[in-house]
């Protein structure tokens, strides 16, 4: 039932002509769960690209722990997030390491990924980490 709502509210957005870029985030751990909601999809007349955002284990411990700190999660979610680091890398996606990038950063790389080539994206990136 989820995947059914998921799918129907996405079609919905791709169908509707005020909509430039319809982002969509979740956190997909399974090529199946991914190759399952695509095939369900009306993405005919849409560039699709799927990203996996990732980070090294000691920043995704580093920022769970704050949201632990701020009783935003509980603890548990550590363990559970590094477990499934290892599936995916197993996804046929793009995998972009945000160890080092701020939000803001990850959404201009994303938005790079879509106007240039994936190497180019990558320069943007570089090129703004230089600065920094």
């Amino acid at each position: 039932m989820v995947m059914e709502n998921i799918a129907f509210l996405l079609n919905s957005f791709l169908r509707c002509g005020e909509y430039e870029n319809v982002i969509f985030c979740w956190v997909l751990d399974e090529q199946e769960t991914v190759d399952r909601l695509l095939s369900t999809l009306r993405t005919e007349d849409a560039e699709t690209k799927i990203f996996t955002l990732t980070a090294r284990e000691d920043t995704i411990r580093e920022r769970l722990m704050k949201d632990v700190r701020n009783d935003l999660r509980e603890e548990e979610v550590i363990r559970r997030s590094l477990e499934k680091l290892p599936k995916y890398e197993k996804l046929r996606t793009e995998k972009i390491d945000t160890s080092k990038m701020t939000v803001r950063e990850a959404a201009e790389y994303i938005k790079g990924a879509f106007s240039k080539t994936e190497s180019e994206a990558e320069n943007v990136f570089q090129k703004k980490q230089k600065r920094a």
